[in-house]
């Protein structure tokens, strides 16, 4: 039978060893041998020196010409352009422009959206 809310809420017990969120911050301080203000001045420069700055490195942009084709690089886009060729092959133009207009709007789409957030 489920426990009720308010005596999951209210009891006494420490809380799971998985539960790291709960534990007052006294008991985590401990834990991780840590005080509330934080490092000190000579432990910052130990710390910079065994592990380095604490820094996240950029990666480099893609060219636009490697995002555009990463959107076209994919199954779906592939059938898509299988089967817009496959239209054109027997003579159903107006389906092969249809679908050439979908590869193009989903292309559009997906570049400007990868352009924006490598930026």
């Amino acid at each position: 039978m489920l426990e009720p809310l308010t005596a999951r809420l209210f009891r006494s017990e420490p809380p799971p060893a998985d539960a790291w969120h709960a534990l007052p911050v006294r008991a985590v301080l401990s834990a991780t041998s840590s005080r509330p203000d934080g490092l000190g001045e000579e432990e910052v420069r130990r710390a910079r020196r065994r592990f380095g700055e604490n820094a996240v490195e950029r990666e480099q942009a893609r060219s636009r010409l490697a995002l555009l084709a990463a959107q076209l690089a994919n199954v779906p886009s592939a059938l898509l352009v299988a089967s817009g060729t496959l239209s054109t092959m027997i003579g159903e133009l107006v389906d092969a422009a249809a679908i050439a207009g979908v590869i193009g709007l989903n292309t559009a789409i997906g570049f400007s959206i990868e352009r924006s957030s490598e930026r």
